[in-house]
């Protein structure tokens, strides 16, 4: 058993809650945007945001998830805004 909104959820009332969760997440996608004029092979490319302070190597990271716009580019780019490291998360097999 489930305990939401402070009431125990039957087997039909979770699936229902979960299915409509993985719809909303499906539909709020974020925009990937280039953040230079040249394009980067996917392969190379580093994804961040703008306020954030590390770089990404993962496009699906957790940590991109609630950011309003990613951008995408050159880790020497994300390294001129101020990035000066990888993602804890997605980025610890660059460290290894």
């Amino acid at each position: 058993m489930v305990e939401y909104d402070g009431r125990l959820l039957t087997k039909e009332e979770l699936r229902a809650l979960v299915s409509a969760t993985i719809e909303t997440q499906e539909e709020t996608s974020i925009p990937v945007v280039p953040f230079g004029e040249d394009e980067v092979e996917e392969a190379q490319r580093v994804y961040f945001s703008i306020g954030g302070s590390v770089w990404h190597t993962k496009l699906d990271c957790g940590r991109l998830s609630k950011k309003n716009t990613v951008y995408y580019g050159t880790r020497e780019e994300a390294q001129s805004l101020g990035k000066d490291r990888g993602c804890s998360v997605c980025s610890i097999e660059e460290k290894e």
